[in-house]
């Protein structure tokens, strides 16, 4: 009886969960993102210089967002409010380094790390990986 006890308070123990990111930040489906990023083309211009944004359509779920964080490190994240359900208003807008969506809710979120900067959110966005294949040469996938 008294393994039973032990067995039910473990089980209601590891079943709840302290993290308040939790369902609310699981709206954007897992799509295919596939795509090369050549900074010696003039759109990706932006990304040969630290804090440069470029924004890439037909990727992700609302585009993909990339921000050179220093001189080895590009970063990509899906231009959808991870918070709010696919939506025009969900498709994230570029200002500075942060973005921002005008679901409920005016959730901005920092191109930097990911994370909210203000709004009603502690999701953060979707990443991306960014793998250097060449001289200049990325590729974009998940």
């Amino acid at each position: 009886m008294k393994a039973l006890k032990i067995l039910i308070i473990a089980v209601l123990i590891t079943s709840c969960s302290g993290d308040s990111v939790g369902s609310n930040c699981n709206f954007l489906p897992n799509v295919t993102v596939d795509a090369v990023i050549n900074l010696n083309l003039p759109q990706f211009n932006d990304l040969n210089f630290t804090s440069g944004v470029v924004r890439l359509g037909g990727q992700g779920n609302a585009g993909v967002y990339l921000i050179r964080a220093n001189n080895q490190t590009i970063l990509a994240w899906d231009g959808a409010d991870p918070a709010q359900p696919l939506a025009s208003c969900s498709t994230m807008t570029l200002d500075g380094t942060e973005v921002s969506s005008s679901c409920a809710g005016d959730n901005v979120y920092s191109l930097f790390t990911g994370g909210p900067v203000s709004g009603s959110t502690n999701c953060t966005l979707k990443p991306y990986r960014v793998t250097p294949i060449g001289d200049n040469v990325f590729q974009l996938s998940n």
